[in-house]
């Protein structure tokens, strides 16, 4: 209930407490963070501390607010300090979750993977004294069964449940035969075009990364209809880096330890909202004993 949100969670006199740290409430766990960095800002500011000389994001974002107050508010410095630092942080942490928890939950998915990894990423002679293995993104991409299981995570489960909405122009749009009047709200939502029978086949409600494997028509009619970085102008500008992280980092643990679950019989426990957030995942990791 919007009375109910005001108050509860959009009170504009625990949002002022809460930005000056003499209250911690149910917000955005990243606002107190990007708070804190903002002070420490002004404090070395203050105190004449220029720390190591660098000139980060934030530092430009300041500048800014200097240069010109009429636009750059302290709203302003906040908004953009916290989608600075934790924009794509939940969602591509959700993702990299449900990659390991499929590839683990899947038969014979964890072995065809590791092997694949093992054939192609393994160095020639494994450094004794390096803590993982480091993977290049470049190397990684190339790999077919590793990115038909991050698709296939991606598909089964988006990071975002909220519905991708567009604002049908003025002239009104003919949407699936159906004429949607200009001005209207139209959305769709991730979770069901992904599990389109028609697009996926029939076995759309299991985790297969073999469907990617297919030939190049079928694979590039599901690539268009995936949606876990949206779609259109209003693509996830940060895709490219969260890209970067998941496919990096997969490979690495993968190959650096041997990787299950704490109790194989539990499932996890999934919880709806923006973000689809996941719980009740444990798993074991151990250092590999062929390294």
């Amino acid at each position: 209930m919007p009375s109910l949100d005001l108050f509860l969670r959009h009170n504009p006199v625990l949002i002022w407490l809460e930005r000056r740290g003499w209250y911690s409430g149910n917000t955005f766990p990243g606002a107190p963070l990007a708070i804190q960095r903002i002070q420490e800002k002004e404090h070395q500011k203050l105190s004449g501390d220029n720390g190591d000389g660098r000139v980060d994001i934030l530092d430009e974002v300041r500048r800014a607010k200097l240069e010109r107050p009429e636009h750059m508010t302290d709203k302003e410095v906040f908004g953009l300090t916290l989608s600075t630092t934790f924009a794509g942080a939940e969602t591509t942490a959700i993702s990299l979750t449900a990659i390991f928890y499929y590839v683990l939950r899947t038969p014979g998915c964890y072995s065809r993977l590791l092997e694949e990894l093992d054939t192609h990423l393994r160095p020639v002679s494994s450094d004794t004294n390096s803590t993982y293995f480091q993977t290049p993104f470049s190397r990684a991409r190339e790999l077919p069964y590793l990115h038909a299981c991050i698709q296939e995570a991606f598909r089964m489960h988006t990071a975002i449940g909220m519905l991708i909405e567009r604002v049908v122009p003025p002239s009104g749009a003919t949407i699936c035969g159906n004429f949607i009047p200009g001005g209207t709200i139209v959305g769709c939502n991730a979770w069901a075009v992904q599990r389109d029978r028609n697009t996926f086949g029939e076995d759309c409600d299991n985790y297969r990364p073999e469907r990617w494997l297919a030939d190049a028509g079928s694979t590039h009619r599901m690539e268009r209809a995936m949606l876990q970085f949206g779609a259109g102008t209003h693509l996830c500008l940060g895709q490219n880096i969260a890209l970067m992280e998941i496919y990096k980092l997969v490979p690495s643990l993968i190959m650096t330890y041997e990787i299950s679950f704490v109790d194989p019989e539990k499932g996890w426990t999934i919880i709806n909202g923006q973000n689809v957030r996941v719980t009740d995942f444990d798993i074991s990791l151990k250092r590999r004993s062929d390294l």
